[in-house]
């Protein structure tokens, strides 16, 4: 009879399936309908059009086209299109549905992405993978606002499985794809260049070149500007306190845009060094996917999805206990969910910011 008997971890994945689906699964529902708030993906899904309009990052533009599909300006805070434009060229297919519809292709192709994202790291263990994605309030979070970050994490894995596989110019090309979302993976040239990934970084530089030369080919020449003055708007980043980064962590103290500047500078100096010393590739994506996290200005319970890959990795491939429990401990989900109650948040912040240290001087011992 042992041979029927369902492994702990695919007990544990679909018990994390039935707990989130009770939890979020009446929300979900509920935004689909006509008077319901809008998520985040009202912004994807109207960017094609601003774009074809010329107003990509006009606000007032913005908040009249989606006012077209239930957005409530007087209930919500503006849900401005923070990406690059080629970004939104790419969301054109999902603006030639109706609304409803692509929301829900949306959330089917995130969940696709997940899958995926298991699979590439199924050296680490599939079923434990997939409890950990299952279990994350942050892919839950993901789902609740209708957010591309299950994307980003499954285009990062995408580039390091391709890069195990020989395969580095490619790899190159997809970590460029990232670059919809860049604030979380700046550190992404530490690992490059820290690795010696030549080849990966000559397709990191076509594949960004490319994505650059499409924005400006879609959106005119003065694109940039207008984009630095959306995302320095105080409406494109509310709730400081709860983000995941160390913005969030040092928030409202004194000097704090200094002391963000020391501490990212501290990370991206850490990072460099795991990366250098580190025995296995995935132990310096690991390192990458934690300090981009970390050093991105804008990043908030959704952007720790690309958390789980990198603390999978610490779990399973440690060499030190405390260490591996420390990283099981931030899998579960209190720590990271205390990052929408300020000022607990201050506990995952922390949590999180100790991490490039821990890993860099195992890195450094190993090494």
């Amino acid at each position: 009879m042992s041979r029927f008997r369902i492994p702990t971890a695919v007990l544990l994945a679909l018990i994390g399936i039935g707990v989130n689906a009770v939890v979020i699964g009446p929300a979900l529902v509920w935004s689909f309908q006509p008077g319901a708030p809008r998520n985040d993906f009202v912004s994807f899904y109207t960017a094609p059009a601003l774009l074809d309009s010329g107003n990509l990052y006009d606000l007032r533009r913005t908040e009249e086209e989606q006012a077209k599909y239930g957005f409530d300006r007087e209930r919500q805070h503006k849900l401005a299109f923070l990406r690059p434009p080629f970004y939104a060229l790419l969301l054109k297919p999902l603006a030639w549905l109706p609304y409803n519809a692509a929301y829900l292709t949306w959330l089917v192709l995130s969940a696709f992405s997940l899958v995926l994202t298991a699979i590439l790291w199924r050296h680490l263990g599939l079923a434990w993978m997939a409890a950990a994605l299952c279990w994350s309030p942050a892919v839950a979070h993901v789902f609740l606002r209708g957010q591309a970050t299950a994307y980003l994490v499954l285009f990062f894995s995408l580039a390091i499985a391709l890069l195990r596989w020989d395969a580095p110019f490619l790899a190159g090309l997809i970590l460029s794809l990232c670059g919809f979302k860049w604030s979380l993976f700046l550190t992404v040239p530490l690992f490059i260049v820290g690795r010696r990934l030549w080849r990966c970084g000559a397709g990191f530089l076509a594949g960004s070149t490319a994505t650059l030369l499409f924005s400006y080919l879609v959106s005119g020449p003065n694109w940039p500007t207008q984009y630095w003055r959306v995302m320095l708007a105080d409406s494109a980043s509310p709730r400081v306190a709860e983000m995941a980064n160390l913005r969030g962590l040092f928030h409202g103290l004194p000097y704090c845009a200094t002391l963000e500047i020391i501490a990212a500078s501290l990370i991206a100096l850490l990072t460099w060094r795991t990366c250098r010393t580190a025995g296995s590739l995935d132990y310096a994506a690991a390192a990458t996917l934690v300090s981009g996290l970390l050093i991105s200005h804008h990043a908030y319970l959704y952007d720790c999805v690309v958390l789980v890959p990198a603390l999978a990795v610490l779990a399973r491939s440690s060499h030190f206990t405390w260490l591996r429990k420390y990283a099981i401990a931030m899998l579960a989900p209190f720590p990271i969910l205390l990052l929408l109650f300020s000022p607990w948040s201050l506990i995952p912040q922390i949590a999180l910011g100790c991490l490039p240290v821990f890993m860099a001087y195992e890195a450094t011992r190993k090494g």
